[in-house]
């Protein structure tokens, strides 16, 4: 016989309770937030609209932040939508962060589209829900950070080992010139002595 508490079989209470207490713990934590990434600040509703109903097929939503003193309209395909699990048509309602090079690219119809899921972060509170998508996205810079060190890693070698050869050579021309130096002034002496 299994024995219900709530109308609820215990082992699925039991579940839940540890449901509640994990999502209590993630919340006290923040996410880290992706190194040079930029704030975009909302003032206000930040959703304008669906691409044009003219338009063959709608292919993202538009909406409006400011950076700095600068407003920019940002275009997020439909498709990086359901990557990000974002509604069509609303608000998004955590702090956004972009990539710099975002901010660069030339605005296509009045708008900077982004061109994958990536380039965008929302600092939403950690969930069980989340956890799984947000380890992958912190993994994944990790080991673009680990590949940016060996980069410099070998770059520095190489570097070290161009150093090394621009000081041998400098030090076998200075022994050279040494050399030189001093067979003129034998042959300086040679002549005086001839000379005299």
């Amino acid at each position: 016989m299994t024995a219900y508490k709530n109308d609820l079989p215990l082992f699925a209470e039991v579940r839940e309770q540890e449901t509640t207490t994990l999502q209590k713990i993630f919340s006290q934590f923040q996410q880290p937030i992706p190194s040079n990434f930029v704030e975009l600040k909302t003032v206000g509703e930040n959703y304008m609209r669906t691409t044009p109903s003219s338009w063959p097929k709608p292919v993202c939503e538009r909406y409006n932040f400011s950076v700095g003193e600068e407003w920019i309209t940002l275009d997020i395909p439909h498709s990086i939508l359901e990557k990000l699990e974002l509604n069509k048509g609303k608000e998004i309602a955590f702090p956004i962060y972009l990539a710099p090079e975002v901010l660069t690219r030339k605005e296509v119809c009045k708008g900077i589209a982004l061109e994958n899921e990536n380039e965008i972060f929302l600092n939403r509170p950690l969930t069980i829900n989340n956890l799984g998508r947000e380890l992958t996205r912190w993994l994944k810079e990790i080991e673009s950070l680990k590949t940016q060190i060996t980069n410099l890693e070998t770059e520095k070698e190489g570097n070290q080992e161009t150093i090394t050869n621009l000081q041998n050579k400098y030090d076998l021309l200075l022994k050279g010139g040494v050399l030189l130096f001093q067979r003129q002034i034998q042959i300086i002496d040679a002549l005086k002595l001839w000379g005299s």
